[in-house]
């Protein structure tokens, strides 16, 4: 993860990498949380990960309502949320790279999770290589 947006976006990286596999699904990412004040009422914890899984493979798993198809930084991309109506609600971002997808989740006291989401997912993935 660029050092430059996590800054811009005052977030600092967990101690310990997730490494997660739950059968024919495979993670393997980072976890940061927001570096604001709890008392300035925008707390973040965000997770960001590779994965084997496809918008394709998510959108038959966890399609629903509130799954909707875009593309971020040329690539398709499906947004999840925001999953509760309440504020400290959460929102999944996963954009297509080469061999799966690259996954964002965020659970945010802020009231749109998912238009933060998409927005640092546009700031990250021009990045990558366009062969990734």
């Amino acid at each position: 993860m660029p050092a430059d947006v996590l800054e811009a976006s005052n977030l600092k990286p967990q101690q310990n990498p997730d490494n997660t596999d739950q059968g024919a699904v495979k993670t393997n990412g980072c976890d940061y949380w927001s570096l604001t004040e709890k008392s300035q009422g925008d707390s973040k914890y965000l997770i960001v990960e590779v994965t084997n899984m496809t918008t394709e493979y998510y959108r038959y798993f966890h399609g629903g309502k509130s799954v909707q198809q875009t593309t971020i930084g040329g690539r398709a991309a499906v947004v999840d949320g925001p999953l509760s109506e309440r504020v400290g609600q959460g929102c999944t971002v996963l954009v297509d790279i080469k061999g799966g997808g690259l996954r964002f989740d965020v659970a945010s006291s802020v009231q749109d999770p998912c238009t933060y989401l998409v927005d640092f997912a546009g700031k990250v993935v021009p990045i990558l290589p366009a062969a990734a």
